[in-house]
Order: structure tokens, then C-alpha cells, then sequence
């Protein structure tokens, strides 16, 4: 069974204007000077400090008996049947604060509110930053032997339950990296993110 790849990434050319309209910039009707000079100093900081840990593997897909079966693990969920039909391999991605940013944010939550509202705006824009940057970092490798990556899903979403989250937790080895899944299949930190990408053949069109 192939191991997870895992890596540590700083992501420093994210894009900024997610930070800045979660921040409560808009365009068209507010002028970032009106949310004060300082803001544009935190979050160049929190995005050049901060780093963000990402995992991906792929492994077999199939439906059997109207059920979808990753490996061995068998689910139902009409959502992805209908979107995997004809697929016969699937990538599981996910990414990660680390546990030194999410406590520095714990910590400003306490002492520096203003600090703590522009850094958990870099972290939560940057994991899901992340997924985007896996994509294209396989995209190239997989192009060349006619393969790509269709759109991703997360569990949660339609009937793809949220309880599938502990697989992803346990086949990215998740525990490894101090994170953590409780009763209600949350990850903790907070900040982390899951979804799964169906495997497309050359010869596939749809997704």
C-alpha cells in the first residue's frame, strides 16, 4: 500500500484578495486604506511565516453493488458514484496548519484580537490554497502519461457524509502530524482541509 507523500510548504505567493474580502474588503464599495495600514504589514507577515502541511495519495476506485469502493473501503454516496462513474483510480488530498501557527493564533485570540483576525484569515485562505497548489504540482507528472485530476469533492458536501472524514484522517496518517478527529469526525486544528479527486484517462472527457 503506497504511503501518503507529505510535505511542508510555505505558499507565499497565494493569492491575497480571498485574505483581504474575508477581511471585509469589497472591491467595488471599500478602500483597503479604510481597514487601517497595519493590516497590509500583518498579513504579508502571517503569509511569508506561516506554513501549511500537505498530503496526497492515490489509490483504486470502484462501484460494486451501487456502493463506491476506495481500496477496500467500501461507502455509499449517489453523489460520487454519479461523478466517479468510469473512474478506476481517485486522489485523497488534504492539508494542514501546523500545530505552532494554529497555537499562535489560540494565543493573539487572547491578547491581540486585530493580529488574530488577519492571521486566521491567512490560514484558513492558505489550506484551501493548498489543494489548489497540489493539483498543479500533479498536474504536469500526470498530463505525460494521460492522466488529470477532475474536480474535487470534500466530505460533508450532498450525501458524501461527514463520517468519511475518518478515512481520510487514517489513510493520510493525519495522527502523525498532531492532528486530531473527534466524535462528530471533525479534524482539529480547525484548519484542515480534505477532499477527493477522481483519476481521468486520456480517453475520458467528462468529469
Amino acid at each position: 500500500m503506497p504511503a501518503p507523500t507529505v510535505k511542508l510548504v510555505t505558499l507565499n505567493n497565494m493569492p491575497r484578495m480571498p485574505v483581504w474580502t474575508r477581511l471585509g474588503y469589497r472591491e467595488k464599495t471599500m478602500d483597503k486604506a479604510a481597514l487601517g495600514p497595519k493590516y497590509e504589514t500583518m498579513l504579508e507577515q502571517f503569509v511569508n511565516e506561516t506554513q501549511v502541511r500537505i498530503f496526497y495519495v492515490e489509490k483504486s476506485f470502484a462501484i460494486e453493488n451501487n456502493e463506491n469502493v476506495i481500496a477496500k473501503y467500501h461507502f455509499t454516496s449517489t453523489l460520487i458514484r454519479e461523478r466517479f462513474a468510469g473512474v478506476r483510480k481517485v486522489m485523497l488530498l488534504g492539508a494542514s496548519v501546523v500545530k505552532e501557527d494554529y497555537q499562535k493564533l489560540l494565543r493573539l485570540l487572547q491578547t491581540d484580537m486585530q493580529q488574530a483576525v488577519v492571521l486566521d484569515a491567512v490560514l484558513a485562505e492558505k489550506v484551501d490554497f493548498a489543494l489548489d497548489f497540489i493539483e498543479r504540482e500533479l498536474a504536469v507528472s500526470m498530463r505525460r502519461v494521460g492522466r488529470r485530476l477532475g474536480r474535487r469533492l470534500s466530505c460533508g458536501y450532498s450525501d458524501f457524509a461527514l463520517e468519511h472524514q475518518r478515512y481520510f484522517f487514517t489513510t493520510l496518517g493525519f495522527a502523525e502530524y498532531d492532528i486530531t478527529i473527534n466524535e462528530r469526525f471533525i479534524l482539529s486544528p480547525e484548519k484542515t482541509v480534505t477532499a477527493l479527486a477522481p483519476i481521468h484517462e486520456q480517453e475520458q472527457t467528462h468529469e
